[in-house]
């Protein structure tokens, strides 16, 4: 499964040895946020 790319497929960032850097953090969190947000624009809600 880790070789699936597809839009409707997520994708796991491993961080094994230390942090992620702050502009990557700051990339896939604006992403998550940017998911909920069309969610509840549909009517999902959680």
């Amino acid at each position: 499964m880790k070789l699936i790319i597809h839009p409707n497929v997520i994708r796991l960032y491993e961080v094994s040895k230390g942090r992620l850097k702050e502009d990557k953090a700051r990339k896939y969190f604006q992403q998550l946020i940017n998911a909920v947000d069309y969610c509840h624009s549909k009517g999902v809600y959680h």
